[in-house]
């Protein structure tokens, strides 16, 4: 189990990083939809 340790928080920190892109993501969109 130690030894899976590093891929968990990998994959955690992928997750992480690909919610903070989403949310970025959103709020562009949300941002345009304002401008319209």
């Amino acid at each position: 189990m130690e030894m899976l340790l590093p891929d968990w928080e990998k994959k955690e920190m992928n997750v992480e990083k690909a919610k903070e892109k989403a949310q970025i993501n959103n709020l562009s969109k949300f941002s345009d939809n304002q401008i319209h």
